[in-house]
């Protein structure tokens, strides 16, 4: 198996569309979380395939376990996330981290999340995340504490 958790980066044309500053704070936050028995997946998808992009490698983060980095086309960012899924499947991973280029993370996101995935009785859960606007101005997570919520979808 692949070990406790993935985390799964995916985008198209990343240098292009945010500022560095929202890149290097997303990749940051990814790479200084409690928990840290991961792989990283990353997919670039965009169309261009003279432009290669590994975010892990252009800002130095040290995947806790495995790095993995893929290059291929998808037209829409669903079908890129569900092409890492199949991809990992057969890891079986007791947990995947989704995550996006214009979030960052409370360093005890993965954590938490995590024991509410494997031993909270839940299937899915949304959390830990603060949205950077479009005034390129990266907020403060506040009470990273009172941001988690966990919702049991099959499990009432």
């Amino acid at each position: 198996g692949g070990g406790a958790a993935a985390v799964l980066i995916y985008h198209s044309r990343p240098l292009e569309t945010y500022p560095e500053e929202w890149l290097r704070e997303y990749v940051n936050s990814i790479a200084h979380q409690t928990f840290r028995d991961y792989d990283v997946w990353e997919l670039d998808y965009s169309d261009d395939l003279s432009v290669n992009v590994s975010l892990v490698n252009r800002y130095k983060m040290q995947a806790p376990r495995r790095y993995t980095w893929l290059k291929e086309h998808h037209r829409t960012h669903s079908e890129a996330i569900n092409r890492l899924l199949d991809i990992i499947q057969p890891f079986h991973y007791e947990a995947v981290f989704n995550t996006h280029v214009d979030d960052f993370y409370d360093s005890q996101r993965f954590a938490l999340q995590f024991y509410h995935l494997t031993k909270g009785g839940r299937d899915m859960v949304s959390s830990g995340f603060q949205y950077i606007h479009s005034s390129h101005e990266l907020p403060l997570l506040k009470q990273p504490g009172q941001i988690f919520e966990y919702h049991s979808l099959l499990h009432p």
